[in-house]
């Protein structure tokens, strides 16, 4: 492959994968936010989940834990997640900078008006880094959520970026089987899908981190996307790096959960 074939291939992936973030990844995220004295609070983003009967958003302990009014754009306005339609709940593991946000089937099946739960089957458990340009946040950063009345407008950004190298892992301590580290240092997509010099994701902590493959057949690219992680924080250090979760431990979160949920079936406060 050529220089130049090698760049319409890399300027091809970017058009894409900005077009399937702005049409398909973007519809598995929701935007929290509060309200405190009639204003409204940007605080993160989360991914939404339909598996068995049971509705979650997954986002970072940290966006939720001090918000006990949540709310969320729904296909009519603005909603409040708040018992007995919502409970939060927190890794068993206190280490982990993760919480689910149970839905009940109502109001679960309200938000897939708008927005697209992720599956299982859409999760990739105990994905290996590699050093390529395939990992992409896609989330709502604070400072893309309007508030107009009784709705919100809101703009997604997607951050393409480089899994960090074993030395950062081991910088900053965190083990390859709990986290994904990436390199603050490369390029992410502006609107227009254009590569440009990556930002803070200020207000984006709870997003997914998704993989994205692509094949080419018949001369057109396919890209697909798999989630591998829930995205918590910026590490300001010797090495600019974004960490998230590994997917597999909400895995295992869920399944705790669902447990409890059955147990309690919204009949008890949060726990």
């Amino acid at each position: 492959m050529t220089d130049s074939d090698a760049n319409k291939v890399f300027n091809e992936y970017h058009r894409k994968l900005f077009e399937i973030s702005e049409s398909h990844i973007n519809r598995h995220t929701i935007a929290l936010m509060s309200a405190r004295n009639g204003i409204i609070r940007p605080l993160g983003s989360g991914v939404f989940f339909h598996d068995q009967g049971l509705y979650f958003i997954f986002t970072a302990a940290h966006v939720v834990k001090d918000y006990p009014e949540l709310l969320v754009q729904g296909p009519a306005g603005v909603i409040y997640l708040s018992v007995p339609d919502a409970y939060i709940y927190y890794h068993p593991d206190n280490k982990l900078d993760v919480a689910f946000i149970l839905l009940s089937n109502n109001l679960g099946a309200f938000l897939s008006l708008q927005y697209n739960p992720v599956g299982k089957d859409g999760f990739l458990l105990n994905h290996q880094p590699v050093r390529v340009n395939r990992y992409a946040l896609v989330g709502f950063p604070g400072a893309r959520v309007r508030h107009k009345g009784n709705r919100l407008k809101l703009a997604c950004n997607t951050y393409l970026l480089q899994s960090s190298p074993d030395r950062v892992y081991n910088y900053y301590d965190r083990p390859k089987s709990d986290y994904y580290l990436l390199n603050m240092h490369g390029k992410t997509l502006n609107n227009h899908g254009n590569p440009y010099k990556a930002k803070s994701p200020r207000g984006m902590s709870g997003c997914g981190l998704w993989l994205i493959s692509y094949e080419i057949i018949e001369e057109q690219m396919k890209l697909s996307y798999l989630l591998i992680g829930i995205f918590t924080e910026k590490i300001n250090g010797k090495y600019l790096t974004l960490s998230a979760t590994n997917i597999s431990h909400v895995f295992k979160g869920i399944e705790e959960c669902s447990r409890r949920a059955f147990q309690v079936r919204f009949g008890q406060a949060n726990s």
